[in-house]
């Protein structure tokens, strides 16, 4: 007999996503002025609300991979490998800007494509889709060309916003920025855009070929593709970062962790993370704050202080979240762990386990088979030779 994995249970996209995204691109068309007034602050509030806090969650996702065994100081490990990981990045910060920038649009690379895919619940998307079969390529490929992508949008979409955080975060002398107004610059920038959106169709035209559920394959991946390019391309470049990474990564982030460490409460997950949060946005304000009064203009000086807080703590923050993805992707949590699972999930898994042994002994059991296939927990039950 064999257990097969339920299929996820929420869309690509989430309602909040989809609805910041089909606003934010008709505001921009209809009130293009009082839109880009707003950009900044709305950003502010999304990575204030959302995307600094899923960062400040990775305490749970170590405690769910390990829970207390009788152990003492598990949780002041953890903390403390989590500090030097983030001293050590902004040390870097420090000595070489950027170099510091360069690992930390690697770790974006992979971070934002990886998080592409948390809806399937830490399955492979080549797996998932009925590619792996006669696919070669491994599941990282996907996660690094749909992570360029995005990066491409993000950075070559509107230089005339980016390039100036670069140069800030960067130090680097103006002469190593190109113009963002030149018009080889644009002509450039189009390219570099083209080029990121193109490679990745072309991935996802290759798998297209080997998937075995085609139709899925292209809901799952058209609307968000399309999306992605309405927002990054059509509304404000802060504005745009600000939803996607708050709206559309974080979100995400969060539904997994609530659904992994059965956490029923947005109350929960909130007295989880905000007092964490707080130390970060609180550097985050008094750089922008300093940069500012220094003669920096405003919205590049508090940027230029959400890179470097954010890059240094992303830095731990990949490293632990990579540790939460395997252990999902090997079926669940380690022994121990069963205990954070919901009660349902734990007793209907018992049940069709000893439900399928007793139908190999007694042919009686059968009907309970057939009725616990159903499950939501179990996808299928069938025989295997």
């Amino acid at each position: 007999m064999t257990l097969t994995p339920p299929s996820p249970t929420r869309p690509p996209l989430t309602l909040p996503a989809v609805a910041s995204t089909a606003l934010a691109v008709l505001s921009s068309h209809v009130f293009p002025a009082e839109t880009n007034m707003l950009a900044f602050p709305l950003t502010l509030a999304l990575i204030a609300i959302f995307g600094v806090p899923h960062g400040a969650a990775d305490h749970l996702v170590h405690a769910w991979r390990h829970l207390p065994t009788g152990r003492k100081g598990g949780d002041a490990k953890f903390f403390a490998g989590y500090i030097a990981l983030v001293v050590a990045h902004a040390t870097l910060w420090y000595l070489c800007p950027p170099a510091a920038f360069a690992l930390f649009l690697c770790m974006a690379v992979w971070h934002f494509g990886q998080g592409e895919y948390e809806y399937l619940g830490g399955r492979s998307p080549l797996v998932y889709y009925g590619c792996a079969a006669t696919c070669t390529l491994d599941a990282w490929v996907v996660y690094v060309s749909r992570g360029i992508m995005i990066l491409s949008l993000l950075t070559f979409a509107q230089p005339s916003l980016t390039f100036p955080v670069i140069q800030a975060v960067t130090t680097l002398d103006t002469k190593w920025i190109p113009d963002p107004s030149a018009p080889s610059t644009l002509a450039a920038c189009r390219i570099a855009v083209t080029a990121g959106v193109a490679q990745h169709v072309l991935l996802l035209s290759y798998l297209l070929g080997h998937s075995t559920r085609p139709t899925a394959f292209l809901r799952d991946h058209v609307p968000k593709l399309v999306a992605l390019a309405l927002l990054y391309t059509h509304v404000n470049a802060y504005l745009a970062f600000g939803i996607y990474f708050g709206l559309w990564h974080a979100l995400e982030f969060f539904l997994s962790v609530k659904s992994s460490l059965a956490l029923t409460t947005r109350g929960m997950i909130a007295w989880a993370v905000v007092p964490l949060s707080l130390p970060v946005l609180g550097a985050m304000l008094v750089m922008g704050m300093y940069w500012d009064q220094v003669g920096m203009a405003s919205e590049v000086a508090y940027w230029r202080a959400f890179l470097v807080v954010v890059s240094s703590v992303t830095t731990p923050h990949v490293v632990y979240l990579e540790g939460f993805v395997r252990v999902r992707m090997a079926g669940g949590s380690k022994e121990p762990n069963k205990q954070m699972r919901p009660q349902r999930e734990r007793n209907e898994v018992e049940i069709i386990k000893s439900a399928v042994v007793n139908s190999c002994e007694n042919s009686r059991k059968a009907p309970v088979v057939s009725q616990l296939a159903k499950s939501p927990t179990v996808a299928c039950v069938g025989k295997s030779r």
